[in-house]
């Protein structure tokens, strides 16, 4: 015969009551395992190791030709995505958010439009989208590209740059059956930097050539 009887008191463990044969025997069950409270309410502290913060090469490298242009008046400075800085191409029928940007940099002299476009590597689409602009005659001022392409050794992003090369002179070509000439209507140059430099050489040109579009518009020569 096996009887169980629970404990009145709280906290008080069931004791199971065995009777054999006259005898009784009690056992208490058990314990429970019950962990330090400390423990229990422990937590494990995970460290995580924090990461660098991503250092935007192409930034540096714009920041140094913007800073070319202090001191210069007369020009107007656009910059970015929004809607002032884009443009589209007759008949292509584009929304402005499907429009191209019209430059990392742009400057706006009264007779010269100077485009700066900044590439972390290479491509050549940056150059290529000036080219249906030009052709439909729809700058009326002259165009100057400035076109620079971060590099990590002198033969980086080469056969990129060699393409550039071919493609200006395709555009060359095409627009000169257009009486849309090289150097009196537009003209392009490209530039290379490395990562952490500002684009010197690609700045000098920028502030010299505002600078010559201002002193050949006030002097009218």
């Amino acid at each position: 015969m096996v009887s169980t009887s629970l404990g009145d008191a709280v906290g008080s463990p069931a004791q199971i009551t065995r009777s054999t044969r006259g005898a009784t025997v009690s056992r208490a069950p058990p314990r429970p395992i019950v962990l330090c409270p400390a423990l229990a309410r422990s937590t494990v502290a995970v460290m995580v190791e924090p990461q660098s913060a991503r250092v935007s090469h192409e930034r540096i490298a714009l920041a140094s030709l913007q800073h070319a242009l202090e001191g210069i008046d007369g020009i107007e400075v656009f910059s970015g995505q929004g809607g002032s800085n884009r443009f589209g191409v007759s008949g292509w029928e584009l929304t402005l958010g499907q429009q191209f940007q019209f430059g990392d940099l742009r400057v706006e002299t009264p007779a010269t439009t100077l485009v700066v476009e900044v590439e972390s590597g290479g491509g050549i689409g940056n150059l290529a989208k000036y080219w249906p602009l030009l052709a439909a005659g729809a700058i009326a001022k002259r165009l100057v590209i400035i076109h620079v392409f971060q590099i990590a050794s002198a033969g980086d992003y080469i056969a990129h740059r060699r393409l550039w090369g071919f493609l200006v002179e395709r555009m060359r070509e095409d627009l000169e059956r257009r009486r849309i000439r090289y150097s009196d209507a537009w003209e392009a140059h490209i530039f290379t930097y490395r990562r952490g430099e500002e684009a010197v050489e690609a700045a000098k040109l920028l502030r010299a050539t505002v600078s010559a579009a201002g002193q050949y518009e006030r002097d009218g020569t």
